[in-house]
């Protein structure tokens, strides 16, 4: 499947290059978001940065930091056991067995990379929204589908609104990019 999805962006990589003259320009731009992810069965707050790339109606992200910090309050699994001497050790209730004492408390950092190609959807009005295929390598590494909303505030600034959603994957969140080149 993920061969699948290459074979489709290099194909359409290959018709935006077919269409470049000497007085377009290409875009570049940092970005950043936050959101919700779902990731591998869990869920959490997800925190994104990376580096983009546009050429007229398309646009390419490559996130260059997507972590996700899960909290890890135990839920029904592990608990604190306490002892008549007063210390407490976390446990976990299936087994028996004692637990890292973040397992009853604390946050979970997972971590990826991924990369995507968008294309804007030429409606004339704002916002705009986009589709687009991706791949996640890392945490919850996945092939992905991509849709959103862009607004242009001015000429430097973007905001948009992006659903990622793959395998064991589903992001949601909301971010700006800056124009790095005028």
């Amino acid at each position: 499947m993920k061969i699948r999805y290459a074979l489709i962006a290099s194909v359409l990589l290959l018709v935006l290059l077919a269409d470049i003259h000497p007085q377009d320009t290409f875009n570049y731009d940092m970005n950043g978001s936050g959101g919700v992810i779902y990731a591998d069965g869990e869920t959490g707050l997800d925190l994104t940065f990376g580096m983009g790339m546009g050429y007229k109606n398309v646009f390419t992200s490559l996130l260059l930091a997507d972590v996700g910090l899960i909290p890890t309050g135990g839920g029904d699994r592990y608990y604190m056991d306490a002892f008549s001497n007063g210390q407490s050790r976390c446990r976990d209730r299936v087994t028996g067995r004692f637990a890292p004492t973040s397992a009853c408390h604390g946050v979970k950092i997972i971590y990826a990379v991924a990369g995507d190609i968008n294309f804007v959807l030429p409606t004339g009005n704002l916002p705009q929204p986009f589709i687009g295929i991706g791949i996640r390598g890392g945490t919850a590494s996945t092939a992905y589908a991509s849709f959103g909303f862009i607004w242009q505030r001015d000429n430097r600034n973007r905001y948009f609104a992006r659903l990622n959603a793959g395998k064991e994957l589903f992001q949601l969140g909301i971010g700006t990019s800056i124009k790095l080149n005028k």
